[in-house]
């Protein structure tokens, strides 16, 4: 018989988000490949307003604002 795993703590989260923030950076190279080929795949340009769930770190933010109209909201969580 499984059992379901309990939930984290908020106490337990931070512990692991703690332990894991001095790597996580190095993490944002793994989806880099996919994150250009989505991207480029889409057609930024025509966009009007754009919504990013899930950024990361903030480094290919970047890019993605180069290649959305002046006039495009934009926002990254």
């Amino acid at each position: 018989m499984q059992h379901e795993p309990k939930p984290c703590t908020i106490e337990q989260t931070k512990t692991l988000w703690n332990g894991l923030a001095p790597t996580y950076t190095s993490y944002d190279s793994v989806m880099e490949t996919f994150y250009y080929t989505l991207v480029n795949m889409l057609k930024l340009n025509k966009a009007r307003h754009i919504y990013e769930v899930g950024c990361g770190t903030g480094r290919l933010i970047p890019y993605t604002i180069g290649l959305k109209p002046e006039d495009c909201t934009y926002l990254a969580t």
